[in-house]
């Protein structure tokens, strides 16, 4: 396999765009490409040496595929999110049009398109005239905490705060929950808004895995799902941890997985609050796993359990 190759794969599965070096990254921990001096270099050269084929950069070294152009999946609301995201700073909408255009055609007037996509979109926001960033880059709000607990004459208490919680979500969600099945979806995901870019964090091992796809949470299913969605998952080895982080600016720790029957089951809680000191911490643990962990394909991972 080509370094190119290695490449598109991860990119493949990841579904949004990349560095060189944490396409390495995921290449090893695949088992694509082994371990060599300035790999990152080669990677990035293979890269574009084959970027009129495969990949298109969008800035600030990052790289995408271009199928997602081709195929829709990645709208201009989807590039001007990664575009700022990448430079992780305000832009001028005429800039960020401009490196748009590189990659889409965006018609006869192209500040006008990019320039509506970020005035209607909750994605943005315009911080000075011409000017925009990411919503979720504004002050935090006043300080809040909450701690919430079920009990079994009172079970619905954590599904329902849980909802709510992430139906709140403007920006990005980033979700650590070892254990998943059909309701984590239906319950649970289903109440991020879809314009939403999720980050969802799993644990390697499932016994239970195959018993989930044949009671619902089949290739199918999570195609529908995923449709018109931003998830990306990566599984970790050993991971007990279970959390939620909103917009990078709201907490909420949990007892249980992101499954009905785990919050309607007897005694649970959750804790929610805005601490800077605890939100930022949480978020560079979950950056660790995130970064760690290795790039998986649920859709792959039910074909192939339903195949066993």
């Amino acid at each position: 396999m080509t370094w190119a190759d290695a490449a598109y794969e991860v990119l493949r599965k990841a579904r949004e765009p990349l560095k060189p070096n944490e396409i390495v990254e995921q290449a090893i921990r695949l088992g694509l490409i082994t371990r060599k001096p300035k790999a990152n270099i080669q990677m990035a050269s293979s890269i574009r040496a084959d970027a009129n084929n495969r990949f298109f950069s969008l800035g600030a070294g990052r790289y995408g595929l271009r199928e997602w152009l081709k195929r829709r999946e990645a709208t201009i609301a989807d590039l001007a999110f990664w575009i700022l995201k990448s430079e992780n700073k305000p832009l001028h909408y005429k800039d960020i049009a401009a490196q748009i255009s590189k990659v889409r055609d965006l018609g006869k007037t192209p500040d006008i398109a990019v320039h509506v996509i970020l005035k209607k979109y909750g994605l943005f926001k315009q911080l000075r005239r011409g000017i925009f960033g990411l919503r979720r880059w504004k002050p935090p709000r006043p300080p809040f905490a909450q701690f919430v607990y079920a009990t079994p004459s009172q079970y619905w208490r954590m599904p329902n705060s849980i909802s709510k919680f992430l139906s709140s979500a403007r920006q990005i969600v980033r979700i650590c929950n070892p254990y998943i099945d059909k309701s984590t979806f239906q319950a649970f995901l289903s109440h991020i808004p879809k314009e939403v870019e999720t980050q969802l964090v799993l644990g390697s091992k499932d016994v239970m895995w195959k018993d989930k796809v044949t009671k619902g949470l089949s290739e199918d299913y999570l195609k529908k799902f995923n449709a018109n969605r931003r998830l990306t998952t990566r599984r970790v080895d050993d991971l007990h941890s279970r959390f939620i982080v909103v917009d990078d600016m709201n907490v909420c720790l949990l007892s249980a997985d992101l499954q009905r029957d785990q919050q309607t089951n007897k005694y649970q809680y959750s804790y929610f609050t805005n601490d800077t000191q605890i939100t930022t911490r949480v978020i560079s643990y979950f950056n660790e796993l995130w970064n760690n962990g290795d790039v998986c394909d649920l859709e792959a991972d039910a074909r192939a359990a339903v195949i066993l």
